[in-house]
């Protein structure tokens, strides 16, 4: 709760005040089943049959006997009882009876992994850089239930890179020591070429009313303390991302002069707004502009768009009237939820059917586009039920038909660019939720130890931390990888 707070203070008033236990969507519940014969086998004579809920849900309940409070004879009529998923799992299951007993626990049909293997094995690099990830997820999630759909996401990802991976290499590699400098990265670089170096932030929504403001803040007071120019953007804390982009680019215009080199760093919906900036705003500047600028990177970021903010929006239930009331009176948005509305807009949909905005935009050589994008651990492919976001994000996934994997903000494959960009992707995985800092990498080392910390002020140094492992890691010329 304490993570859930520093993240977005409006999440715990709503969760801890008003939102009652999760209900599922009714509208693809299946009959009840047996259990598959994986499972049967190993569970010998207990009597357990499934059914799924929906793309993300299933259930499974166990035959037993009522008996009366006094003989405890047994009553001769049909008891079922259903099982909690994680404190009711068998014991001593094979990885291949555990691997069925959550996926149904996710939404799968069954547990035939021919279709799945099928599909994970058709993967290759050619192939996912053609995919739209966004809508993938929402396929796999329909076909084989969440806990599959998150494991192809990690496997896209991976294909999905532009390097093989390299950068997510190089992230991991500094996570673990402490004190390791890339020779091609930022941190390398002497102190007359750091001056004119320009590391900027974008804030997430919101940004006063949490911990993440305070993070950012320590990134900028640590990257200036190492020599470069930094600064994060006076955005409108819950502006338009629209309206918050061209104040982005007003402040850059400024700073180019000073600088050689620019790298963005967008964190949650700022990412958002360093979209619109790169497609709208970025072409009109000079050649000799456009090359100062060598990364843009999301953390977490909704490279595409929010299917919370969607919920949030379009869901006109009494319910969520409430909950827009409590946020405007937090938030100061206005009536029309304008800046998180902003955040349904698909800026590179738009894009793609503007041919003059298209040719306009030619990335040049020495340019990279990097996505942390965050995988949900729990063994259903779900939220963990301690993540951040939880509580909201339950309830949202409700609203939808069918969606990928999910951060608790954002759809996993909405943190990473839509294919055909011809834009060089470098992608870090990590496991956790929508606030990065709080994850870990794949192999379990932590993104920035010190925001696993229960104390506010180790919480808040860890924006030191992850600028420091950044500025290890990240090259200075991006076409060098």
């Amino acid at each position: 709760m304490r993570k859930l707070f520093s993240h977005f203070s409006i999440q715990t008033l709503i969760c801890v005040t008003i939102l009652s236990p999760q209900t599922f969507a009714q509208s693809n519940v299946s009959e009840w089943s047996d259990i598959p014969e994986v499972l049967a086998n190993e569970l010998g004579n207990r009597d357990l049959q499934y059914r799924r809920i929906n793309y993300y849900s299933g259930e499974i309940r166990e035959r037993v006997k009522q008996y009366s409070l006094n003989t405890k004879v047994p009553i001769e009529r049909e008891a079922w009882k259903n099982l909690r998923i994680h404190s009711d799992l068998p014991k001593d299951l094979s990885a291949e009876a555990k691997d069925c007993w959550f996926a149904l626990a996710s939404g799968a049909p069954d547990c035939n992994l021919s279709e799945y293997k099928k599909t994970l094995r058709s993967m290759n690099s050619y192939i996912v850089k053609s995919l739209d990830l966004q809508q993938a997820g929402k396929n796999w999630s329909t076909q084989y239930g969440m806990r599959r759909s998150r494991d192809l996401m990690m496997q896209a990802l991976k294909l999905a890179d532009s390097d093989n991976n390299q950068i997510e290499e190089r992230a991991i590699r500094v996570g673990k020591e402490a004190n390791y400098v890339y020779p091609d990265s930022l941190k390398a670089l002497p102190l007359s070429e750091r001056k004119k170096t320009g590391i900027y932030f974008a804030y997430g929504y919101a940004y006063d009313t949490g911990l993440p403001s305070a993070m950012v803040k320590r990134s900028v007071s640590y990257a200036r303390e190492q020599g470069f120019r930094s600064k994060a953007f006076a955005t409108h804390t819950v502006g338009t991302s629209q309206a918050n982009a061209k104040l982005i680019d007003a402040e850059l215009r400024k700073e180019l002069p000073f600088v050689d080199r620019v790298y963005l760093i967008g964190a949650s919906k700022g990412g958002h707004e360093l979209v619109y900036f790169f497609l709208n705003l970025y072409p009109k500047w000079s050649a000799e502009e456009q090359e100062k600028l060598h990364v843009i990177l999301g953390l977490s970021a909704v490279v595409r768009n929010s299917y919370l903010g969607q919920w949030m929006i379009e869901d006109k239930g009494v319910r969520l009237s409430l909950i827009r009331s409590l946020a405007r009176y937090i938030t100061h948005e206005d009536k029309e939820f304008s800046g998180m509305a902003s955040t349904l807009h698909d800026f590179w949909n738009e894009f793609s059917k503007d041919s003059t905005k298209k040719n306009s935009l030619q990335p040049h050589n020495n340019f990279a586009w990097i996505n942390f994008s965050m995988i949900p651990t729990d063994q259903t492919g779900n939220l963990h039920e301690s993540a951040d976001w939880v509580g909201f994000s339950n309830r949202a996934l409700e609203f939808f038909p069918t969606l990928g994997p999910v951060d608790g903000l954002v759809e996993t494959g909405a943190t990473v660019l839509p294919p055909d960009t011809g834009i060089r992707q470098w992608i870090v995985r990590g496991w956790g939720s929508h606030v990065t800092t709080y994850g870990v990498f794949l192999d379990g080392t932590p993104i920035a130890s010190r925001g696993l910390s229960q104390k506010k002020a180790e919480i808040i140094e860890s924006g030191a931390q992850s600028m420091d492992a950044l500025l290890r890691f990240l090259p200075v010329n991006p076409e060098s990888i």
